[in-house]
C-alpha cells in the first residue's frame, strides 16, 4: 500500500512539473486554465504549431563540427525554418560569428544551433539564410578574405511591377527579416493635410481585426488589432467596404535595418459580410 502511496505521488508532482513548465510556456492571456494545445504559446513566443515544433536540441548535445561564418549584413534574421515566411526567433548581426551546419535542399540556408530568449532559454535548431534575393550576400564563411566578399548592393532605382503593386507588404516581409514589425501609426504620426480626415473607430470584434496591404481579403494581413482597441482611419476605398489606415515600422536598431519612417497604407475591413460589424464609430 505504502509502495502504490509513493507511486501516485510520483505521477501527481510530475503532472504538477508538465503544468508548470506549460505555464513557463506561456498560457495564452485569459486561457491560463486550460491545457488545450492550441491555447499555448511555445517557448518562442508563437502559437504552439504541431506540424512545425521547435525541435529542441539536448544540453551537451550540440553540434561540434559547424563551419564559421561571419555576418556581413547589418542584422540578419534566425528563422525557425529554411524559408522567409517562417517565424523569426532572433537575429544576428554584422560582425558576429556563427557556426553553422548542413544546408537546405536549396543551399541557401544552413542549420545553426539558436538559445531561445523565452522560457528556458533552450536551444533549438534554427535557420539562416545566406544570401538574400536583393540584399546580397548575408553571411560568408570566416576563411573567406573579407575583401573578396562582395559589396553591399546599392537599392535599386526600380523595384519589379509585383512590389509597386503591394509596397507595404514588400515593406512588412523586409521588416521581417530584420526582426521588426508593423504597427499601427496614430492620427499625430500622419501628414496633416491626411489627418484632417480622420475618423476613430473601436475594434467591436473578438479576438482581434486583420489589418491588410490591400483592399482586399487576398492582400496580406501585416497587422492585428485587438478587440477593444481604438483605430484612426482615414477615409475609405471605391468599395465603401474598406477604411483606410497608416502603419509604421518598429526599428528597434534603426541604423541597422533600411526600412522607411513614412508612413505605409494599409486597411481594415468595417463590416465584414458573414461575420457582421468589425468597427465601430468611437462617437456611437
Amino acid at each position: 500500500m505504502g509502495r502504490h502511496g509513493a507511486f501516485s505521488a510520483s505521477l501527481e508532482a510530475e503532472r504538477e512539473a508538465r503544468e508548470e513548465l506549460l505555464a513557463l510556456r506561456g498560457a495564452v492571456a485569459g486561457y491560463q486554465e486550460s491545457t488545450s494545445r492550441k491555447d499555448l504559446l511555445d517557448e518562442a513566443g508563437f502559437i504552439v504549431d504541431e506540424k512545425n515544433p521547435l525541435i529542441y536540441v539536448p544540453e551537451g548535445e550540440e553540434k561540434k563540427n559547424g563551419i564559421e561564418h561571419v555576418v556581413v549584413y547589418k542584422k540578419v534574421a534566425i528563422r525557425k525554418r529554411p524559408c522567409s515566411d517562417s517565424h523569426v526567433l532572433g537575429a544576428c548581426e554584422q560582425g558576429q560569428s556563427l557556426q553553422l551546419f548542413e544546408a537546405d535542399e536549396t543551399g541557401n540556408w544552413r542549420k545553426l544551433h539558436f538559445r531561445l530568449r523565452g522560457g528556458y532559454g533552450s536551444l533549438v535548431e534554427a535557420w539562416v539564410m545566406l544570401r538574400h534575393p536583393s540584399l546580397g550576400m548575408l553571411l560568408r564563411p570566416a576563411n573567406e578574405k573579407a575583401e573578396m566578399s562582395e559589396p553591399e548592393p546599392r537599392p535599386q532605382a526600380q523595384e519589379p511591377a509585383a512590389v509597386l503593386e503591394d509596397h507595404t507588404a514588400h515593406v512588412a516581409a523586409l521588416a521581417a527579416e530584420f526582426g521588426e514589425r508593423l504597427v499601427l501609426a496614430a492620427v499625430e504620426e500622419v501628414e496633416p493635410s491626411v489627418a484632417l480626415r480622420s475618423e476613430p473607430f473601436e475594434v467591436v470584434r473578438k479576438p482581434m481585426v486583420a489589418v491588410r496591404s490591400q483592399p482586399s481579403t487576398e492582400g496580406l494581413i501585416v497587422v492585428s488589432v485587438e478587440f477593444g482597441r481604438r483605430v484612426d482611419t482615414f477615409g475609405l476605398d471605391s468599395s465603401g467596404v474598406w477604411r483606410r489606415v497608416f502603419c509604421k515600422c518598429t526599428q528597434t536598431a534603426k541604423q541597422e535595418a533600411p526600412l522607411p519612417d513614412a508612413p505605409l497604407e494599409a486597411w481594415i475591413m468595417e463590416e465584414h459580410p458573414s461575420l457582421g460589424q468589425l468597427l465601430r464609430p468611437l462617437d456611437q
